[in-house]
């Protein structure tokens, strides 16, 4: 009986404070243009459903703090009544209004406001074009694609890059070809969203894109033109990658990696300049890597490893010795074990006997 009294004055407790919190919603709404914007915010989320109507009303308001956070919180209500003024906010004087409109309409995921923000992304402020785009890609629908490849060729590098961005996510397939057009653009954070759109699809044209691309002068889209044709398991870009690992210091590792992905055997002395450095902190991955190639002249590069003082490496050298699996590599493994510790020297010793069993 007495748990039940403390649940009833519990709950009335609550419902007196949810009224109160009604109750300042109207004073909450006018705080949003003021310093304590932030906190009337806070608590206009607590107010859900009850505080929709009354902010509804504020998308009217001459004030664009007060209109947008309005705009905002509508969104995050996902509330089917602000549909409609929502859509009517798209065509606020204000570009900040219009932006945010287009934003928590993307949110409601009604499909009736799509074609409302596919006009948004031709609106005249640069700002308003690019959140446009960024909300069309929240309603994931195919029909959007077209209006996205037309942003492609917006006179400003923003909208340029945030439609590339919006393509990869709603069909990276489809606007392939728009996609590599772009990797000439002037920008280049462009052609780095563009690059990094473009799927991982075979196709002639997009791979001869790619290896132009990887003379490309911003080393994010030449790394992304080279993982991008080795994900496509093409070898069109191995000479332009080889040229990467020994001519540019800075793109060595990655571009020797790509090799190395690619099983070309180039990558053998390449990867043994890169551990003959004292220390690599990624040793331990290059050496998986070296025997990935199978080359036999690698055994005695990957046993030094067998004494490196860090335990992942010394597993690494051993797992990579027992991959290999020749007479050599168990010699190394045998005359070594004395420097193996713990669960490495159980994995050793395991590997030698299944190398000598077979």
């Amino acid at each position: 009986m007495k748990k039940v009294v403390l649940s009833i004055v519990a709950a009335g407790l609550s419902l007196c404070a949810w009224s109160q919190k009604e109750s300042d919603i109207p004073a909450l709404i006018k705080q949003l243009g003021t310093e304590k914007g932030m906190s009337a915010v806070r608590e206009l989320r607590l107010c859900r459903d009850a505080a929709v109507p009354l902010l509804i009303d504020a998308l009217k308001s001459p004030d664009l703090k007060v209109k947008s956070a309005a705009g905002f919180l509508l969104g995050e209500a996902a509330d089917p009544r602000a549909v409609d003024p929502l859509l009517a906010a798209c065509d606020d004087s204000e570009a900040g209004m219009r932006a945010t409109a287009a934003e928590a309409l993307s949110k409601l995921h009604d499909l009736k406001a799509l074609d409302r923000v596919k006009r948004l992304t031709r609106d005249s402020e640069e700002m308003v074009r690019a959140l446009s785009l960024q909300a069309l890609s929240a309603f994931k629908d195919p029909s959007a694609l077209p209006d996205v490849i037309l942003a492609l060729k917006d006179k400003t590098p923003r909208v340029r890059a945030t439609a590339a961005s919006v393509c990869g996510l709603l069909d990276g397939i489809s606007s392939r070809l728009e996609l590599c057009n772009l990797l000439t653009d002037t920008d280049a954070d462009v052609r780095y969203y563009a690059m990094a759109a473009i799927p991982s699809f075979r196709d002639p044209k997009v791979e001869v894109a790619l290896v132009k691309a990887i003379d490309d002068s911003d080393q994010r889209v030449r790394f992304g033109a080279i993982y991008t044709l080795s994900e496509m398991g093409s070898k069109a870009g191995l000479e332009g990658t080889y040229k990467l690992a020994t001519t540019k210091e800075s793109d060595r590792e990655y571009a020797t990696t790509v090799l190395a992905r690619l099983g070309d055997q180039r990558a053998v002395p390449l990867i043994t300049k890169i551990l003959d450095a004292d220390a690599h902190p990624q040793r331990a991955r290059f050496v998986f890597m070296l025997a990935s190639l199978r080359d036999s002249s690698t055994v005695r590069t990957i046993a030094k490893f067998l004494s490196d003082p860090s335990e992942e490496v010394q597993a690494s050298a051993v797992q990579s010795l027992g991959n290999l699996g020749s007479s050599e590599a168990v010699t190394f493994l045998k005359s070594n074990l004395d420097k193996l510790k713990g669960e490495t020297k159980k994995a050793a010793e395991a590997l030698i006997k299944q190398l000598e069993a077979a």
